[in-house]
């Protein structure tokens, strides 16, 4: 059974859009194979977090709001 969020079945133009579009939004690159590990929706937003400085990262979750 697949999971819901796998990222198996979706159009790879529609992959590369929604990168596009976090890079310009966040003011990031994502380097050729750094997605290689990415399989799942869920994976990709872990990424794209960990990959953002936040400011106040260390506030309390409220601030960080």
């Amino acid at each position: 059974m697949m999971a819901d969020d796998e990222l198996e079945n979706v159009d790879p133009d529609d992959i590369s859009d929604l990168l596009v579009k976090v890079e310009k939004s966040f003011n990031m690159k994502f380097e050729s194979t750094e997605l290689m590990h990415i399989f799942t929706f869920g994976e990709l937003c872990d990424h794209i977090s960990n990959k953002i400085q936040l400011a106040h990262s260390n506030d309390c979750t409220s601030q960080q709001a």
